[in-house]
């Protein structure tokens, strides 16, 4: 009796292991780094493709905290352009968009740069301290590609 449920296991396990990892995958990819741009000041990036079927983007949490002052964020679309109007938020731990909206509407064939707002205004820093999570809305085109550069440093 244990020899068929460790057959049947391993004929499980055997199947399993024989499908394409992808059946699982969102298909949307999104990789991360931090390096250091100058004396006390980093950059947290994103690199972000989207969806290869309906375009849409994974929400991603930082994998690395920031503690200090965001002054800056870039978003440079790729070769595989985003649907043009697109919206990016970066949310701290309280759900709060550090970037205030800024990053609403970016373009989706130039670089563009844009600080912090707090009730609209744009603001010299804005204090975070944890993990930030990076959504992406208002995309359709499948495969889309997009950099988000994060500027910080340690102090305001």
């Amino acid at each position: 009796m244990k020899v068929k449920y460790l057959i049947g296991a391993l004929l499980l396990i055997g199947l399993l292991m024989s499908m394409p990892f992808g059946a699982w995958a969102t298909d949307s990819a999104v990789t991360q780094s931090v390096t250091t741009h100058s004396s006390g000041e980093w950059v947290l990036t994103f690199t972000c493709t989207a969806h290869s079927a309906n375009g849409g983007y994974s929400s991603t949490a930082s994998t690395h905290p920031i503690d200090g002052y965001v002054i800056m964020a870039v978003t440079d679309p790729g070769t595989v352009s985003p649907t043009a109007s697109y919206d990016l938020t970066i949310t701290d731990e309280d759900g709060e968009d550090i970037m205030g909206g800024a990053l609403a509407d970016r373009s989706a064939t130039a670089t563009e740069s844009a600080q912090p707002e707090i009730a609209g205004n744009a603001v010299i820093s804005r204090r975070v301290n944890g993990l930030v999570t990076l959504a992406i809305t208002g995309n359709s085109v499948n495969s889309a590609a997009t950099e988000v550069k994060l500027y910080y440093r340690s102090r305001p």
